[in-house]
């Protein structure tokens, strides 16, 4: 017999059954390890909180789009943008849906629009401005010629 000292002096087997008896004092510590070991909680996620920071960045993202919008603060402020995320929240906790999962899903949308929007919104201001100066132009010219005509 082999004399292993421990805290206590305990007697192994000779032989082959060294091996297994070490192999069950082995499982009996990990099971006594685990037993005693918490399971984590899971994670807690506050989505309206989630949904909020999100709100916030598309808010500063697209100010200086709305930079010639004096009641653009006023409109999307932090009461609207609150009021926002505890609704979409609701929503979102309601249906089991992640700002994660969200992102990960439509992230590369938002992404897109993000990139595209400011251009596109910049393209149908100049747009629309010179179609209000072409049709200012149009009336100031027929304005100028009525006189004309109704002294011919």
């Amino acid at each position: 017999m082999v004399k292993v000292e421990t805290e206590q002096t305990q007697a192994l087997p000779e032989g082959d059954d060294v091996l297994e008896a070490i192999e069950r004092e082995a499982a009996a510590i990990e099971g006594a390890a685990q037993a005693q070991a918490a399971p984590l909680p899971p994670a807690q996620t506050n989505t309206a909180a989630e949904l909020r920071g999100a709100l916030d960045m598309v808010r500063v993202m697209a100010a200086p789009a709305f930079a010639d919008w004096p009641d653009f603060g006023t409109v999307w402020g932090d009461r609207t943008l609150e009021g926002i995320a505890q609704s979409g929240g609701a929503i979102m906790d309601r249906h089991g849906w992640t700002m994660g999962e969200f992102l990960g899903q439509w992230g590369p949308y938002i992404g897109l629009f993000a990139a595209v929007g400011p251009a596109g919104l910049a393209t149908y201001q100049h747009l629309k401005i010179k179609r209000l100066k072409a049709e200012a132009e149009a009336r100031e010219r027929a304005s100028r010629e009525r006189p004309q005509q109704a002294g011919n």
